[in-house]
């Protein structure tokens, strides 16, 4: 696994009790990176929202696959949002200091970004059609990331820090 972090004071990501732990400013980065076999067919974590104050870089899940990223995240405004680094989707409410289950699914004809508050009753915040996604996801990124997902901060570095956790990553199908 490799890890990207911001170089902005107070930005940081370490491993605490089996958890990510990221601290940091609202809008920068602090992330994790691990290749895929081929076939992945899901993958999903568990993010507490703690007191992060991000909103498109808010903790969360990215897919990522050879021609663009799929992620979904916990944003400080009270929702999820989704994006694959051209277009941008929001959900339900989320609240702050509390576990969120965050999942990518691979079907035949979508590619769909799920949440539920418990593990076990799951909604779908986005699908995008398959067609979009070249091939196998080839990575899993988990922690603070620009829209895109990409390892890069915000121009401003927010108004406030936070921290927030990432825990209990899998991945599902693949071939060895």
């Amino acid at each position: 696994m490799k890890t990207a972090v911001s170089t902005r004071p107070k930005a940081s990501l370490k491993l605490q009790k089996g958890a990510l732990a990221i601290e940091g400013p609202a809008n920068s980065f602090a992330m994790a990176e691990r290749a895929l076999p081929p076939g992945v067919t899901a993958v999903q974590c568990a993010v507490y929202s703690g007191t992060d104050k991000g909103a498109s870089w808010g903790p969360g899940l990215a897919l990522v696959w050879r021609n663009k990223p799929l992620r979904i995240n916990l944003r400080a405004e009270g929702r999820y949002g989704v994006d694959d680094g051209a277009g941008q989707w929001f959900g339900s409410f989320v609240a702050p200091n509390y576990w969120y289950y965050l999942r990518i699914r691979v079907e035949k004809d979508d590619i769909l970004a799920e949440a539920s508050p418990d593990g076990k009753l799951w909604e779908t915040i986005q699908a995008l059609p398959r067609a979009q996604f070249e091939g196998d996801p080839v990575a899993v990124r988990v922690g603070k990331m620009s829209l895109g997902s990409r390892a890069e901060d915000y121009a401003e570095p927010g108004i406030a820090e936070g921290s927030c956790l990432v825990k209990d990553l899998r991945a599902f199908g693949g071939k060895r």
